[in-house]
């Protein structure tokens, strides 16, 4: 296959510029007239007419050489100094996009292929940069996933942003996972009106009782150890959900010596 670098190096007249500019901007050119020669090369052209196709991308070579050393040139607009600082490296920024064409999108990808060649030439700086790209990506992707499941990701239960949690503690162990008592609840289910419903619960959270928390649960079989929580018999209907399987719990069966 043609040396399309050599190819560049013969056409294009010199632009001016440092040594180490035009050999970039040779670079450029000739991988975009080798992208349309492969381009050509897939669509079934034979390699002549492939050639051709790529040596027809750039018809006067001469005029492209004047518009990259326009571009290249520094910006000459003189903007008066009442302008803000700022402004005025904003102008300057845009008269130099418009000098350029103004097509972003084109220059973004000019600037990707120009990038990778750069890694492909430098094989142990590109290993360092992969795998730097590949620990903060997986860093930031576990984080993320810890705080959507703690904060973010919704309750599984209708209208679960209108749910709302009183829980009663001690402040002299610092323990405030232990829900409400009984005569408290019964106080509290009294005395609150702003919601629509509520239902208690109370697991073990390191109280000197033990209401719940670990239990042996007997039937079929040898017993088995599970966790379990007290709860009140509209426990369910107030997060809105059903029992799997079986029925939901009925009034009296959450009372002291109930069945």
């Amino acid at each position: 296959m043609r040396d399309w670098k050599q190819f560049v190096r013969e056409h294009l007249p010199p632009l001016g510029l440092s040594g180490a500019r035009e050999q970039e901007i040779v670079e450029e050119i000739a991988q975009q007239i080798e992208d349309a020669h492969a381009e050509a090369i897939s669509r079934g052209l034979t390699s002549e007419q492939s050639e051709a196709h790529a040596i027809a991308q750039i018809p006067n070579w001469n005029l492209l050489a004047r518009d990259i050393q326009r571009a290249e040139q520094p910006i000459k607009t003189e903007i008066t100094a009442c302008v803000p600082q700022d402004w005025r490296e904003a102008m300057h920024q845009e008269n130099f996009r418009k000098r350029r064409g103004g097509n972003m999108f084109a220059d973004l990808l000019q600037d990707i292929r120009y990038a990778f060649r750069m890694l492909r030439k430098s094989p142990g700086f590109t290993s360092i940069v992969v795998l730097t790209l590949a620990l903060g990506i997986g860093a930031t992707t576990a984080i993320f996933s810890a705080v959507y499941a703690l904060l973010i990701r919704p309750l599984p239960y209708p209208g679960s942003s209108r749910l709302m949690e009183i829980s009663q503690g001690w402040p002299k162990n610092n323990d405030y996972g232990g829900g409400l008592v009984s005569q408290d609840f019964v106080a509290a289910r009294s005395s609150l009106k702003s919601f629509s419903s509520i239902a208690g619960y109370l697991y073990d959270s390191g109280t000197p009782w033990n209401y719940s928390g670990d239990q042996n649960l007997t039937g079929t079989g040898d017993p088995i150890r599970v966790k379990v929580v007290r709860i009140t018999a509209n426990f369910l209907p107030v997060l809105g959900v059903t029992p799997a399987q079986g029925r939901n719990f009925v009034s009296g069966e959450d009372r002291e010596g109930g069945p």
